[in-house]
């Protein structure tokens, strides 16, 4: 049989996790596809997805642990907990033939991009050359 099952993002205190797509999957003989689920949440935490099913023979809640990866270098993270690429306004280097000085940041920790140093070429990002 067809059994409806509710997929629920439990965020950790304070993180702004939250699930952008679907949460409601429907099983096909006896399978849960959760494949194209999309979570936001902050950079380098760990959330809990609970996959509840009143219907379910095997079990009624199910909680699985998500690594959310860290911002990398060339992103900062943001006051809204999120990831951003500094520079990421900027169109590609390959369009241009002049100098460019888009914002750029070596560590993920940063929390804001800086200006591209004088004399220097800055693609946004790291970048940098």
């Amino acid at each position: 049989s067809l059994n409806s099952i509710e997929a629920e993002l439990t965020p950790e205190e304070g993180s702004l996790s939250t699930i952008t797509s679907d949460n409601v999957r429907t099983s096909k003989q006896g399978v849960f596809n959760f494949g194209g689920l999309i979570t936001t949440s902050k950079p380098n935490t760990e959330v809990s997805l609970s996959v509840k099913c009143d219907q379910c023979d095997l079990f009624q809640t199910m909680t699985f642990k998500l690594k959310i990866q860290p911002c990398v270098p060339g992103e900062i993270s943001t006051s809204q907990g999120q990831c951003y690429r500094c520079g990421s306004n900027i169109p590609s280097h390959s369009t241009y033939q002049f100098r460019v000085s888009a914002p750029y940041s070596l560590f993920p920790t940063d929390d804001q991009c800086h200006p591209c140093p004088a004399n220097s070429f800055c693609w946004g990002g790291n970048n940098i050359g």
